[in-house]
């Protein structure tokens, strides 16, 4: 268990700090990570949303499941820890929908297109054989309003000789 505080001192000295949070680490068991987008990315040209999932096992599960004096029934039993599917979801976790995943790697194409604009919150699962599940949170922005862009100067016909000066409004 770990304990996790914010503590800002700002610019006029003054400290400001959060509450004190437990974390609770475990370096066994079911993991996931997204490796392609990071938190709050822009979803642009229908991106491969990917990453890597697995089990890890303790050192002594490890040496149970390399031994060759431990029973069939008990092998089994460890092999089950491992990955079954990954599957995703739109809806905070709601409704979930499996997705393709080969040898604790998996990818899905985020169909940005068929999207609204806006923020579009998403939660990821790995499923494993014997029933646990480790899963992850992402935000990702979809944005398909075009920016403004108006060009002031130069106007249309003018001669200009080495370098011209652009003056315009943009806004997004």
């Amino acid at each position: 268990i770990h304990k996790v505080k914010v503590r800002v001192i700002l610019q006029d000295g003054e400290v400001v700090e959060s509450v004190t949070n437990d974390l609770n680490y475990f370096a066994y068991g079911p993991w996931i990570s997204i490796d392609s987008l990071a938190m709050g990315d822009f979803a642009i040209n229908r991106p491969f949303l990917s990453g890597r999932t697995g089990y890890a096992l303790t050192e002594e599960e490890q040496l149970l499941l390399d031994s060759k004096e431990v029973s069939k029934e008990i092998k089994d039993s460890l092999k089950k820890k491992s990955v079954d599917y990954v599957d995703i979801s739109f809806d905070n976790g709601r409704t979930f929908t499996e997705i393709e995943s080969k040898k604790g790697n998996w990818e899905y194409r985020i169909e940005n297109q068929d999207m609204l604009d806006g923020y579009h919150f998403m939660v990821v699962r790995s499923n494993m054989k014997d029933g646990t599940k480790a899963l992850t949170r992402i935000i990702i922005q979809v944005d398909k309003t075009a920016p403004f862009i108006r060009l002031i100067s130069p106007q249309d016909g003018g001669r200009y000789n080495q370098q011209i000066e652009f003056s315009g409004l943009s806004s997004d």
